[in-house]
């Protein structure tokens, strides 16, 4: 056994690094990272809950996660991109979707059974939001959501086509059909419990299932339309917090305040309208993969988005307001009640089906949640401009798709939910991208590294523009980069490569590095003034773009 452990330690000895000179290289041999492994097995977490009015008193008086300086975002590969993980999947603005596969979202099937009873299993019998869970006749389980009686389809509506448009954003939701069911197909397990409004569970009973049923809107034909949410594979370990950690998740080593996934998400709250975007609306799912046990991570809820606020239209305040906001109050106290609010200048029309939404004062830098979210307010350029990304990816036919997956009854409402969101995603597009150069999709071709600028895709003005560009070779083992004579201006979007490449990898030589930085010269932009520098790694078969800095892009955003 002794000779058995000095062996053993002599080959753990061999293996480590010898200590000298620390390592620092910028690069490594497979960057840029496209997945993040962080679904390496853990044990098993507990479940925990959220109380909604404690996350509210924590975000709104007790600032958690906000720090003095700008933190960059720590869940970024080379590219300033967040790889696959338990929280993202890359989709359309990288890869991008088909309008059937757009449409489809993340539904694998076509939803509950209609052809056998629904069993419910459990119900909320009381509150502003009435609902149930059911299982149909294959024993998936669905959780079951309707629209208010004052405005039937929108919250279904809503909930349908954000989901969508999130899970193309490539964030984990569940999957949510629009359902239209003949009150008849339901049953009541012998089981089933509901929670009245108290809080205590109760035995369900018919009665209680009708009483539920009577505060939701019904069809001509007696049918009641309503969402049937699938729940989602694994065990429900409650939500995660917008900053912080799991502690009993080890894969979790990013706070989340300072992943871009979550910071970027800002932009696309603010395009969709999703004012709930808090950590109540999220679940953690413990889930097996083969022999891996580890954490999903979800973005749920979406019945709040757009122009409806779940149980009724969006409040006035609604994206404009936290719910305790210090300045209105103040403006209102010091002006003795004469100052106007400026949402309540907004014209909204009326469409039952789509609630309160617009965007003619729709500020994409100035739009606020319910109250405040510690990912939000560490926002820096670059996360915003990640999600300006994922915003303007869509074009307005597939835009238009999207929208009709809520399957509004009214053709006008659709088309102004569809005019809101082009809108909008246009305002998102020409603010951010003016903030820094908004360069993107660099590609060598023909020797000539390619680019395009999102910037005049989103219509910005540009006259007369021109990019600046200077070469460098980079040490890749000391980070230091040493400028060449080869500098020039050119209007394509396009730099060449220099001639005669000093030390191009050829046969049996080491991978060489590279450096370009790039400026855009236009009066109309002066912010395009600052450069992206772009990396490349020559290793003989070809070129591979390794890295992207933005100059600017660690100033916080908001």
């Amino acid at each position: 056994m002794a000779k058995l452990t000095i062996i053993t330690l002599l080959i753990v000895f061999a293996v480590l690094p010898v200590p000298g000179e620390p390592d620092r290289r910028r690069f490594y041999p497979d960057d840029p990272l496209w997945r993040d492994a962080d679904n390496l097995t853990i044990p098993a977490p507990e479940e925990w809950t959220l109380s909604d009015y404690y996350d509210f008193v924590e975000n709104t008086f007790l600032k958690v996660g906000t720090p003095d300086q700008p933190v960059p975002a720590m869940d970024v590969n080379t590219l300033g991109e967040v790889p696959d993980s338990s929280w993202y999947t890359n989709r359309h603005a990288l890869r991008r979707l088909c309008l059937e596969a757009l449409t489809k979202g993340p539904n694998t099937g076509e939803g509950p059974d209609m052809s056998g009873p629904w069993r419910v299993i459990r119900g909320k019998g009381a509150g502003i939001t009435p609902g149930f869970v059911i299982r149909d006749a294959r024993n998936d389980m669905y959780f079951i959501k309707f629209d208010p009686v004052t405005n039937p389809e929108m919250a279904t509506g809503a909930e349908v086509v954000s989901t969508k448009f999130f899970h193309a954003m490539g964030y984990h939701v569940p999957e949510n059909t629009l359902v239209r069911f003949d009150p008849a197909i339901l049953t009541i397990d012998p089981d089933a419990k509901y929670t009245d409004f108290w809080g205590k569970k109760k035995v369900m009973t018919r009665e209680v299932l009708d009483d539920i049923l009577r505060r939701v809107p019904h069809q001509a034909d007696g049918c009641i339309r309503a969402v049937a949410s699938k729940a989602l594979d694994g065990r429900p370990v409650g939500p995660f917090k917008y900053y912080g950690t799991r502690a009993d998740d080890a894969n979790d080593i990013f706070p989340h305040e300072h992943r871009r996934v979550l910071r970027g998400l800002y932009v696309i709250a603010a395009w969709l309208n999703h004012d709930d975007s808090r950590s109540i609306n999220t679940l953690d799912v413990f889930v097996s993969e083969g022999e891996r046990q580890y954490i999903r991570h979800h973005l749920m809820d979406f019945g709040s988005c757009l122009g409806s606020g779940s149980v009724r239209k969006q409040a006035l305040r609604a994206g404009w307001e936290y719910m305790v906001e210090w300045s209105a109050i103040f403006k209102g106290i010091a002006t003795l009640g004469l100052w106007v609010r400026p949402y309540l200048k907004a014209d909204y029309p009326d469409y039952p089906s789509i609630g309160r939404l617009e965007y003619a004062l729709f500020d994409p830098a100035g739009w606020k949640p319910e109250y405040p979210n510690p990912a939000f307010q560490n926002l820096l350029l670059a996360d915003a401009f990640w999600g300006a990304r994922q915003v303007t990816a869509f074009t307005d036919e597939e835009i238009a798709a999207v929208c009709r997956t809520g399957e509004y009854s009214d053709p006008a409402a659709e088309a102004w939910l569809a005019r809101c969101l082009r809108e909008r995603r246009d305002k998102i597009g020409r603010y951010w991208f003016t903030r820094l150069l908004p360069l993107h999709d660099f590609r060598m071709e023909a020797e000539r590294l390619e680019f395009r600028n999102l910037g005049l895709a989103a219509g910005l003005p540009a006259e007369n523009l021109s990019y600046g560009y200077s070469w460098h070779t980079f040490d890749n083992e000391a980070g230091a980069a040493t400028a060449l004579d080869h500098r020039g201006q050119t209007t394509d979007p396009a730099v060449p490569l220099p001639e005669n490449l000093p030390g191009k990898r050829t046969a049996g030589t080491e991978t060489r590095y590279y450096l370009v930085k790039i400026v855009a010269e236009t009066p109309s932009q002066p912010l395009w003034r600052l450069p992206v520098s772009v990396y490349l790694r020559h290793d003989g078969d070809g070129w591979t773009v390794v890295g992207i800095e933005r100059a600017g892009g660690d100033i916080f955003a908001r």
